[in-house]
């Protein structure tokens, strides 16, 4: 049977990017989210399987093929590149096929894709650059989250209050909506791919002057098991934080990933799509690797990123 054009009410074309790891359980309930309303809002649904070892991409699949009136596509990266190495395959391709806004959101269900619905409706998310999830504003909602990880996040998010001379109410968790004129600027490019690359992402929002605006959450940690080596990774973002604040430009003048991967690929597994998408002959999506180099420009330093497609 022939798809056919759905009606929408968008008035901007608008990418959902979904990372996956593991998520065989939530992926229904996150994909059952995804009703009739929040489809009219919305172009296309991209999940990324950044290699789960259990019947993941399988249950995406058949999640989406019951998602009749937006176009979606399973990609399966081709070695496990972390959450942000699969974030920025995310955007990258919308950067690529001319989406106006990109929404990520977590692939464990951990806040549902209607927290957006109000926004989409009042157009609200148009005056800014980036719309920030925020589990810790005053209309948020957190279900089944420990004590500790609440007093911890709250120590996180002043200590990068002072560092940013603003109020954060949350230094990230994953759920963000991108316009996508700042994300063709590519300062993601050489962020680190690790799971917490939220944080470098408030640091360069900050950093470039884009205008963020925060929104509430409804969380919920019922079943998901953080990854988060909560000790070192805390250490090491109040690590950022200090190197931020004491030189911002040599801070966002380097390649902070690990791993100097020059090409990011990702296989199309499953696409029900109306829209031909830029892939290799392997049907393969493809981001080259930026190589950053730091030169003096006029006594300031200055950054180039290279070899992006």
């Amino acid at each position: 049977m022939t798809k056919k054009e759905p009606q929408r009410k968008m008035k901007q074309k608008i990418l959902v990017v979904i990372p996956i790891y593991n998520c065989e359980k939530q992926i229904p309930r996150l994909l059952s989210k995804f009703d009739s309303d929040i489809q009219s809002y919305i172009h296309t649904i991209i999940i990324i399987n950044n290699r789960s070892h259990d019947n993941s991409e399988n249950i995406a699949i058949d999640c989406l093929k019951h998602i009749t009136n937006v176009d979606s596509l399973v990609l399966r990266n081709e070695v496990n590149y972390g959450y942000g190495g699969s974030l920025k395959i995310g955007f990258e391709f919308a950067c690529r096929h001319a989406f106006d806004w990109v929404i990520a959101i977590n692939g464990d269900d951990q806040s549902p894709i209607t927290d957006f619905l109000r926004m989409l409706k009042s157009d609200e998310y148009e005056k800014y650059d980036v719309m920030w999830g925020s589990r810790f504003l005053k209309d948020s909602r957190i279900r089944n989250y420990s004590f500790f990880r609440i007093m911890a996040n709250h120590v996180f998010n002043i200590s990068f209050s002072l560092v940013l001379g603003k109020s954060i109410h949350d230094i990230g968790c994953g759920v963000y909506m991108y316009s996508v004129k700042i994300l063709k600027q590519r300062f993601y490019l050489s962020l680190p791919d690790v799971l917490y690359i939220g944080t470098f992402l408030r640091l360069a929002h900050d950093f470039y002057k884009h205008k963020l605006s925060e929104f509430p959450l409804s969380w919920n940690s019922d079943d998901q098991a953080s990854s988060v080596k909560a000790i070192s990774q805390t250490l090491a973002q109040f690590k950022l934080a200090l190197q931020y604040l004491f030189n911002k430009n040599k801070f966002f003048f380097r390649d902070h990933r690990s791993s100097k991967i020059e090409q990011y690929v990702s296989q199309v597994i499953f696409a029900n799509s109306l829209t031909k998408y830029d892939l290799n002959l392997h049907n393969e999506f493809l981001v080259s690797c930026p190589k950053v180099i730091s030169t003096m420009n006029n006594n300031k330093e200055k950054v180039e990123i290279l070899g992006v497609e």
